[in-house]
């Protein structure tokens, strides 16, 4: 699939409609007669864009195009504002397309065009710019609450459930690489080529600019300055390298205890400049962002499981043992934030499937808050709770 900014990103959203669509909300409840109309004309004149962004979803690469005649990094950036920004516009709409079919009672058909969005997250993962790939990350996660949200207001029939169980499963792979950082690597090396010196051997060193991103920490920099031995470029190359094969190293790791190592730590710290003291505390929170669609992907695999149990026998099962004995389920559902699988927990009105979260420890199935004291999915003092949903 190749990145055309200017075409096929769908229609703005009408007058009338703009206090009525949440990016959270997956039903038309609460909408007049007026208000399905306005909806109806509005995703028709979209229907074009939707069947591009199917049709390149399916594909099975996607690459963006860039401006050879500009710096690396300032083309990376203006392509992804038009890029990105239209992404959005487009995935919003079909979010609304989603619900629009679900609430027609087209419930497969919402909920493959749920699985397009999960695709389009994916295309973006793995590849180029950091921020890209944090889009992607949020739309497959985003995905999987479309499904969720469906499955709780409508359900699905067993046929249905296997479909959409089997599309996830085929491409499920705990082990994926959803963050790469070699284009952070690439734009690191860019600045130090435009920053440094160059004596045809990979020696140099910093100019005025370059200063920020030198090896070692500004004191020592600046005093070796004053006795003219300014910062080394081979050996700021070699922190950077050094940096990130660490770094990409801990965004792969699993993230329970121990297996990460100390997250402000990725090399030496008397190697680090102050650029990357600013921003690795930042990488840290990416490793987490880099699990998520991963966990809330064999959540929903799981969930589906277990509808399909219900489906078959009449009740939901008292653990996970037999869905993999009955054939619902490949393997055990290992959960990346703790020592065993997801937990599941049948209850009187039907039960309760979640992630130990980033905390790595079980809270009983309790989503953490938000700064509000407001529960919230994905929070880092809780669960995270793929059934029974919680409405945003």
């Amino acid at each position: 699939m190749q990145n055309k900014p200017d075409e096929n990103h769908g229609t703005d959203l009408p007058p009338g409609l703009e206090g009525k669509i949440g990016i959270k909300n997956w039903t038309l409840s609460g909408y007049s007669d007026s208000d399905m109309q306005l909806t109806e004309a509005w995703l028709a004149k979209n229907q074009a864009a939707f069947s591009a962004l199917r049709h390149g979803a399916s594909l099975p690469h996607y690459w963006p195009i860039y401006d050879n005649n500009t710096p690396i990094e300032a083309s990376i950036v203006e392509n992804e504002l038009q890029a990105l920004a239209q992404w959005r516009h487009v995935t919003f709409a079909l979010k609304q397309q989603i619900a629009w079919e679900a609430c027609r009672g087209d419930v497969a058909k919402a909920l493959d065009d749920c699985l397009v969005l999960r695709r389009l997250g994916r295309h973006l993962q793995g590849k180029g710019s950091l921020n890209a790939q944090l889009v992607g990350v949020a739309t497959e996660s985003y995905s999987y609450d479309g499904i969720v949200a469906i499955l709780s207001a409508c359900g699905a029939s067993a046929a249905v459930l296997e479909h959409v169980q089997k599309e996830l499963a085929g491409r499920f792979d705990l082990d994926r690489r959803v963050i790469d950082l070699a284009c952070e690597k690439t734009l690191w090396l860019d600045r130090i080529q435009r920053t440094f010196t160059d004596d045809g051997q990979g020696g140099g060193h910093a100019l005025s600019k370059g200063f920020i991103y030198a090896a070692g920490n500004w004191r020592d920099n600046l005093i070796n300055t004053f006795r003219f031995r300014y910062p080394d470029r081979r050996e700021t190359v070699t922190m950077v390298d050094a940096y990130f094969q660490q770094a990409q190293r801990r965004l792969d790791a699993l993230p329970t205890a121990g297996g990460r190592g100390d997250p402000n730590d990725p090399v030496q710290a008397s190697t680090l400049n102050i650029m990357f003291s600013l921003v690795t505390p930042a990488y840290g929170r990416v490793g987490q962002l880099a699990w998520r669609p991963k966990t809330h992907e064999l959540g929903v695999v799981t969930l589906l499981a277990i509808q399909r149990y219900f489906r078959a026998n009449g009740s939901y099962p008292d653990s996970l043992t037999p869905l993999v004995e009955r054939g619902f389920l490949q393997q055990p559902p290992k959960d990346p934030f703790s020592p065993g699988t997801l937990t599941y927990r049948k209850t009187d009105r039907g039960f309760l499937l979640y992630s130990w979260g980033t905390n790595l420890k079980d809270d009983g199935g309790q989503l953490g808050t938000d700064s509000h004291g407001q529960p919230r999915m994905w929070a880092d003092n809780g669960d995270w709770v793929f059934w029974p949903p919680v409405n945003p």
